[in-house]
């Protein structure tokens, strides 16, 4: 396939990705009015998308080793940048609860460890731990219906 057809696609890919880059350049331009953790997040978006306008362009005019090149140091910073703002996100959660504990909030009922009942036909009862009964009738394999003839 020539580097001109690989280079229309990638520009095909860059133009469909408006849907992710422009929100997070309202993001940037936004500044303090945004957190710090959704600023960087935006900016991870804008460095991964930048690298691949980058990567097409270097295609279509240079060849593919500057284009693999171009895409290979994107992704890795894109995705610090990401880590990142997944760190400073937790940080902002907890400066949160802090706050909330400090004013005399109730605290938010956590979500159960193990097994909850999410799906069909226990989905109306959200993620609540099932009783013992319940779990006894999983581990015997749905009850009576599902046992073999004959036992």
């Amino acid at each position: 396939m020539s580097h001109g057809v690989l280079a229309l696609g990638g520009a095909a890919l860059c133009l469909s990705g408006s849907v992710w880059y422009v929100p997070a350049w309202a993001d940037l331009r936004a500044g303090p009015d945004r957190p710090a953790s959704r600023r960087l997040a935006a900016a991870a978006v804008l460095v991964l998308w930048t690298g691949a306008l980058l990567a097409t362009a270097l295609l279509a005019w240079s060849g593919p080793r500057p284009a693999l090149a171009s895409a290979a140091l994107a992704g890795p910073v894109a995705a610090g940048t990401a880590l990142a703002a997944r760190a400073r996100a937790g940080r902002e959660r907890r400066e949160a609860a802090a706050g909330w504990r400090l004013l005399g909030a109730p605290t938010r009922a956590r979500t159960p460890a193990g097994p909850g009942v999410s799906c069909w036909p226990g989905w109306w009862r959200g993620w609540v731990r099932p009783s013992p009964r319940e779990r006894r009738r999983a581990a015997r394999g749905r009850g009576r219906r599902h046992r073999r003839p004959g036992r």
